[in-house]
């Protein structure tokens, strides 16, 4: 099939053993990628100029959620790693949005400290209870 049929391509992660994210994601058009996960993707958005955007990121927009479109000292905590999928791309829209982002992840000391600080915290984690109350 020619890719000008295909309207996008999701790269469902984790793969199966044996197969290379990495190598895979960097198969795919960047203009199709509705991930935000080629490099291309990540590295235009972090460069404040996004393509494609993470959809992973944007269906936690604050403004789509009713929060103020202002700057917010925001927390990430990506506990288990600042993911590609989450984590890292949910940062880099919260700049977008100006606001002052901490990112957190299993080296954060006082990661409780950091939560208590931030006026937005996203938890981008995937499992419940890492952080209580």
């Amino acid at each position: 099939m020619p890719t000008t049929r295909v309207d996008g391509i999701l790269l469902q992660l984790p793969l199966p053993k044996g197969l290379d994210s990495t190598e895979i994601m960097d198969t795919i058009d960047p203009a199709k990628d509705v991930d935000g996960f080629h490099p291309t993707n990540t590295g235009l958005l972090a460069q404040k100029r996004p393509g494609l955007r993470p959809v992973h990121a944007l269906g936690r927009d604050p403004a789509r959620r009713g929060i103020p479109a202002r700057p917010h000292r925001a927390c990430v905590p990506c506990v288990v790693g600042a993911s590609n999928i989450v984590g890292r791309p949910m940062a880099l829209e919260l700049l977008l949005a100006r606001s002052t982002v901490t990112v957190c992840h299993t080296g954060t000391r006082d990661l409780r400290g950091e939560v208590e600080r931030a006026e937005l915290v996203v938890a981008a984690v995937g499992k419940g209870g890492l952080h209580p109350g």
